[in-house]
């Protein structure tokens, strides 16, 4: 969603207590697009009254600046070694830089039409863009303002998502602008500006934000059909996993990622209103329902874009006009552990450890997802628990909870990765464990 209209008064959700929120100045300004600069300051953009903002955590205060483009549609900033910050303006086709020593603003222009939409700092200092309509990769030296700008091979496919790994590859996100071909991701090589396009052994929806673990696997969100997938470059290997379920909501939508220094992935779920973050080691998940919310809007605040510093996820809500906060050394209430992996043929009983912390009471809840299909629906299999409580009185408590999964319908043997919830008001905590449907003894 790119609109910046202002919504109706938004509400909070008492409940939903990890996210801090910070209220953005003005009326209507419809923040998007955020970064953290090495002085672990926050930078984003207000849509609406064209200003580029700065929020410092350590004093409260917000500076603004005002841009030299009108209405821009930014979804992504970073900044460079030498502290300038630089973000993308898909209305304009322009990439704006800012030097918060001089107050100057250095605009370089794009085709008309380019789109420019994701923008980060590379291994080699420069900045990388993607342009999703211009069907191109682009660099900007910033010690010289060269623009390098590197074609895709063909226009079946659009650049959205970028990360480099630990060996300086640049892995991108192509999103199918033609029904006949699929949605793909694809390396470019910085020194030779070659791409190469993996074909995934299942289709994905819509890849939109991408990052790559230290142990090499690419991990993105298919937007199209609320899903994570995680692509292994050496095996060609693809698993898909779903978010969890949320009531009322058939779509969670993840978009963008951002990984941590410890490796952990986090991403937004703009269709459920929630950041996430996920464990690549434990393949454990932790959601984090977001407080405000506009009922004519579905419900979301409309959490646009994501970035990690300064401690914990900084994330921004276009509609509700307001940066969101979530404290990466806090630990959650709720923890799932259990298996990685079991077989199943027609039902099969798995035991999981749910640890609750602190001080809160009332009802939760147990719930399970699969990736068969869109928005992680059971198409052919039923999960049951048998938990020894569905109402906590009082923290910490280790319950041992049983989740008998149920083969439902014929279905393909293989393997299936299911998501398996303990919620409480406010947030949700999973484990995401491989089914491997095998033939009945």
């Amino acid at each position: 969603m790119t609109s910046t209209s202002c919504g109706p008064t938004s509400l909070v959700n008492a409940s939903a207590t990890y996210p801090m929120e910070y209220v953005v100045p003005g009326n209507c300004t419809a923040p998007n697009g955020i970064t953290v600069d090495g002085d672990g300051r926050v930078w984003f953009v207000e849509q609406n009254t064209s200003q580029l903002v700065r929020y410092d955590p350590k004093s409260g205060n917000f500076t603004e600046y005002d841009l030299p483009v009108a209405k821009p549609i930014t979804w992504s900033l970073t900044t460079t070694l030498d502290n300038d910050v630089w973000l993308t303006d898909a209305n304009s086709s322009e990439i704006i830089r800012f030097d918060p020593a001089s107050l100057n603003f250095t605009q370089y222009h794009l085709a008309e039409g380019s789109f420019p939409q994701q923008i980060i700092r590379g291994p080699d200092g420069a900045v990388w863009f993607s342009e999703l309509y211009g069907h191109r990769i682009g660099r900007i030296q910033p010690d010289n303002g060269l623009l390098t700008e590197y074609p895709t091979p063909n226009n079946d496919t659009a650049p959205s998502g970028i990360a480099f790994d630990s060996k300086g590859m640049l892995w991108v996100t192509m999103v199918s602008s033609n029904k006949s071909v699929s949605s793909t991701i694809a390396t470019l090589d910085p020194a030779n500006g070659t791409y190469q396009y993996y074909e995934m052994p299942i289709p994905i929806a819509q890849p939109i934000g991408i990052a790559v673990d230290s142990s090499g696997m690419v991990w993105f969100a298919e937007n199209g059909s609320s899903l994570i997938g995680r692509f292994d470059p050496l095996t060609g290997g693809l698993i898909q996993m779903p978010t969890s379920g949320r009531q009322g909501v058939t779509t969670t939508l993840p978009y963008w990622m951002a990984e941590d220094p410890l490796g952990n992935i986090w991403f937004n779920e703009n269709g459920a209103n929630r950041v996430a973050e996920l464990n690549p080691t434990r393949m454990t998940l932790v959601e984090y329902d977001i407080p405000s919310y506009v009922p004519s809007y579905g419900n979301i605040s409309n959490a646009q874009t994501i970035a990690y510093g300064a401690g914990g996820l900084w994330f921004t809500e276009l509609s509700t006009g307001k940066i969101g906060f979530v404290n990466a050394s806090v630990s959650p209430d709720l923890s799932v552990t259990g298996p990685d992996a079991f077989n199943v043929s027609s039902s099969t009983t798995v035991q999981l450890n749910i640890t609750a912390l602190g001080n809160y009471s009332g009802q939760f809840s147990l719930g399970a997802t699969d990736a068969e299909v869109s928005g992680g629906a059971l198409q052919n299999f039923s999960v049951s628990f048998a938990s020894p409580a569905y109402f906590l009185s009082g923290k910490p408590v280790l319950l041992t909870v049983n989740a008998t999964v149920t083969v439902t319908t014929s279905t393909i043997l293989g393997d299936y990765y299911f998501t398996i919830t303990a919620r409480e008001p406010g947030m949700a905590a999973s484990k995401i464990v491989e089914a491997l449907l095998v033939p009945p003894r």
